[in-house]
């Protein structure tokens, strides 16, 4: 079962500013090499930076959509656009909730017996569901719990 990654409005819009921009300089530098804005351009820079555009809207492209955390039989896969990682069901040691913000915290230890704690970027509903199947999946029980709200005085 696959979860997809929130970024959240602001990153996601940024990470979609940024493919634009580099598309809009791609479209630049194809009329440079077409010779639209005159002969005085340099065909090698305008190669070279259609090319590292192209590379960096396909790396943004594939992190923007291809970033999910994934359950399957023996561990938990994460993947951020081409980079996965896979964490063993038995090294999480705790999950936990907030109920107010739908947040989902997990702990895993390493080989040496250290936590690490790492949020789990899903929204809502997702992260409800996402909770209670790893849950199922790793033995044991979500902890919920609400924060305390401090009292401005």
């Amino acid at each position: 079962m696959k979860f997809k990654m929130n970024f959240g409005t602001l990153k996601t819009a940024l990470l979609g500013i940024i493919i634009s921009l580099a598309f809009a300089v791609v479209i630049v530098d194809v009329l440079l090499l077409a010779g639209v804005f005159g002969d005085g351009a340099n065909k090698v820079v305008a190669a070279v930076s259609m090319g590292i555009c192209l590379l960096m809207a396909g790396a943004f492209i594939t992190v923007l959509f291809g970033s999910h955390y994934g359950l399957k039989d023996d561990h938990l896969k994460v993947s951020f656009g081409i980079f996965s990682d896979k964490v063993k069901y038995s090294s999480i040691t705790l999950i936990r909730q907030n109920l107010d913000t739908k947040e989902v915290y997990v702990a895993v230890e390493d080989d040496r017996g250290v936590p690490t704690y790492a949020t789990i970027n899903l929204v809502g509903a997702e992260a409800d569901k996402f909770a209670s199947e790893l849950a199922g999946k790793c033995g044991m029980l979500v902890d919920y719990f609400t924060p305390e709200k401090k009292d401005k005085k």
